[in-house]
């Protein structure tokens, strides 16, 4: 599946608390072996190991050594504890989990692992909405290791934008991410869809490493400018300009196409400001 194909079908549905970045329904995607896309579970059921008595909402405070979590941001989560207030869509290729042997701060990271699945999109990712602002500050520790898997790629971290209801606007879709692809970088993909100077980007930003490292997303809807970051490398552009938006939030595999080989990945203290 091309590039362009794959930003068509990127699209994030918001439904009855849901959300799924594919143009299917936002309940559940059967796959040809019958397995599914379920969407709108909340992330607390999902396996998360803690110590007797610890229970923690997102953005309460850090656990584990290095967690950011301790200072107040819009959207914190370390994965340490109870996860709370993500929804999630789980593919039964694609197992969400906690990993305690693979973290930036201890005792455990979200790990998606992405088996192959031949012409269907196959996410397993958390995603949670944000209230609306002009400015945008995103990041997340991440490992990535796409082995065995030609010309593919997967959204890891990525904002989907929407304008308030009721404001005028003639953007349709506000798209920004940062990608692994099998050329073995981080890219970082924006895509914006208006009748008038639409956005469709990708621009490479650094080799994935073997172990975690920092990415990052600045977005300046105001100033109409972007900055994407894979440890020390950043690459900044010039965007569309908008007034401000909400919307949701995205980390793990948020859209997966590989018809061969797989993905391992583990995300980590995730900051939205």
């Amino acid at each position: 599946m091309t590039g362009m194909i794959r930003r068509r079908l990127l699209g994030v549905v918001l439904a009855a608390g849901a959300c799924t970045p594919f143009d299917e329904s936002p309940t559940t995607s059967t796959g040809e072996d019958g397995g599914s896309a379920d969407a709108g579970a909340d992330a607390s059921s999902l396996p998360s190991p803690r110590d007797a008595g610890e229970s923690r909402d997102a953005g309460d405070g850090g656990t584990g050594a290095g967690s950011p979590c301790a200072g107040k941001h819009v959207v914190c989560e370390d994965f340490d504890g109870e996860w709370s207030g993500w929804q999630t869509v789980t593919h039964s290729s694609s197992p969400l989990n906690a990993d305690t042997t693979r973290f930036v701060s201890p005792p455990r990271s979200l790990s998606v692992e992405v088996n192959a699945k031949v012409n269907e999109n196959h996410p397993s990712f958390l995603s949670r909405p944000f209230p609306a602002a002009q400015r945008f500050s995103l990041s997340a520790d991440v490992r990535a290791e796409l082995t065995g898997a030609p010309d593919s790629e997967v959204d890891l971290l990525g904002l989907e934008l929407a304008p308030p209801t009721g404001i005028p606007t003639e953007i349709r879709r506000y798209y920004v991410a940062i990608i692994a692809r099998s050329d073995g970088n981080f890219h970082l993909e924006v895509k914006i869809e208006a009748p008038v100077q639409p956005v469709d980007m990708s621009v490479e930003l650094a080799p994935i490493p073997a172990d975690f490292t920092r990415i990052s997303l600045d977005l300046d809807l105001a100033a109409g400018t972007i900055v994407g970051a894979a440890g020390p490398v950043q690459q900044a552009r010039p965007v569309t300009t908008a007034s401000s938006m909400s919307g949701t939030l995205v980390v793990g595999a948020a859209w997966a196409a590989n018809s061969r080989g797989t993905y391992a990945i583990n995300v980590d203290n995730v900051v939205l400001d």
